[in-house]
């Protein structure tokens, strides 16, 4: 029997543009000592983050290569250039950004997180996984 037959998962539902924001904040989270089952809700989240994120680079990419052109900046940077195409562009990310997308991960209360020191910015990113 593994953790996950331990721990209760449930359905999260976010949108992508929600999820990629919490990325960094699920990185700090999974680097700060914490008791197991609170450390195993945080990794679960950000190993399903990060497989929405590669499917989203793959999103752009396919943007890229459909409607932009690779250029140079002045300091001889690479970027894309969608001239006439940039709206359509703009609309296209903008939409896959507020798609919904479900987690399925155990969630916390405030009270698992008591005595742990964490920022407002944090809080606020993850809020998804914290029951009050």
């Amino acid at each position: 029997m593994g953790m996950k037959d331990l721990v209760k998962q449930e359905e999260v539902s976010i949108k992508l543009a929600d999820a990629l924001n919490a990325y960094d904040s699920l990185i700090a989270m999974r680097n700060r000592p914490m008791l197991v089952t609170v450390s195993y809700t945080f990794s679960r989240a950000l190993k399903q983050v990060t497989l929405f994120i590669e499917q989203f680079e793959e999103f752009k990419n396919g943007i890229r290569k459909e409607f932009g052109t690779l250029t140079k900046d002045k300091e001889g940077r690479e970027l894309y250039d969608f001239g006439i195409n940039q709206k359509i562009v703009d609309d296209s990310v903008k939409k896959e950004m507020n798609k919904q997308i479900t987690l399925v991960i155990p969630t916390l209360t405030l009270s698992q997180l008591e005595g742990m020191e964490i920022e407002p910015k944090i809080l606020s990113d993850l809020d998804w996984i914290i029951l009050a």
